[in-house]
């Protein structure tokens, strides 16, 4: 049986990842970067274990306008593991969030796309 995905014209899907780089619609882009519905951009915020926890809505304001469903937060080579503050607040804001290895993160992301859902993903390596 042949699997073929569908999504639509507009979904931006993920062609191949690897450490520091993942190519994008035949375009080669540098990580970490923020993907969202529409769009790739650069991240310059650091990894989220980095994030002052007094500016932690400052800094998701880029992932939180685009009224997501599902946050993914790709980690690099190693799945990481959210800090606990980091996961509290998350609960705070009603939102879900996803960390995984980066290569999982984008398949979930292609998956998510050509399913419609709304997401957002911050790649960190």
């Amino acid at each position: 049986m042949e699997l073929t995905l569908h999504a639509p014209e507009d979904a931006l899907l993920i062609q191949s990842w690897q450490p520091g780089q993942v190519r994008i619609q035949s375009e080669t882009h540098a990580t970490p970067l923020l993907l969202l519905p529409n769009r790739v951009t650069p991240w310059e915020a650091g990894p989220p274990q980095d994030w002052p926890a007094d500016q932690l809505t400052e800094i998701a304001r880029p992932l939180m306008q685009h009224g997501a469903e599902l946050w993914l937060i790709g980690t690099g080579e190693q799945p990481g593991i959210p800090e606990p503050r980091l996961l509290a607040w998350l609960a705070r804001q009603g939102l879900g969030c996803d960390f995984m290895p980066s290569r999982a993160a984008c398949h979930t992301w292609n998956i998510l796309q050509a399913d419609g859902r709304k997401a957002v993903m911050l790649l960190l390596g």
